[in-house]
């Protein structure tokens, strides 16, 4: 079992067990155990989202570079650490190899980049050796229109 859904295991248990426990020993109230339940629920969800960042540091690291042409772009509504997240549709360029598709890849923007980041540029990612889809966008080398990293066309 990978550790992704370990922690997905863990968001939906603990709150559960520590309710449980409160609830058994305490004699609080259904309705008091049902508030814990959501307030302890939603420390750990948001605990779990921005830990998700953690990793993204982690295949910066050690991922492959290749090339990303942005083929399109939505809002999701969620904010994390001042960042708004993406949902990015790309078509990666790996340094060897076919070009591929990304229809959907969820990311933090920086704030500054935000605005100037669109449709049809080309972003750098490091991928996952073990699993391409899995990628980050390395947001400390700048969006280009045009050609891509490592002198692959960025072809729409």
């Amino acid at each position: 079992m990978n550790r992704a859904r370990m922690k997905l295991i863990w968001v939906a248990l603990l709150p559960l067990a520590i309710a449980g426990m409160l609830a058994a020993t305490s004699g609080v109230g259904l309705w008091g155990v049902g508030v814990f339940i959501v307030c302890l629920s939603g420390f750990v969800l948001m605990g779990f989202l921005v830990s998700g960042a953690s990793g993204n540091s982690h295949l910066l690291r050690t991922g492959t570079p290749a090339g990303a042409l942005i083929t399109g772009m939505g809002a999701t509504g969620w904010q994390v650490d001042g960042r708004h997240v993406v949902v990015f549709g790309l078509r990666v360029t790996p340094a060897s190899g076919m070009p591929y598709d990304v229809p959907e890849h969820r990311q933090q923007v920086p704030p500054i980049l935000l605005g100037g980041v669109l449709p049809g540029m080309t972003v750098q990612v490091r991928t996952d050796p073990a699993d391409p889809l899995k990628l980050c966008i390395d947001w400390s080398v700048l969006p280009v229109h045009g050609e891509a990293p490592y002198g692959h066309p960025a072809k729409p």
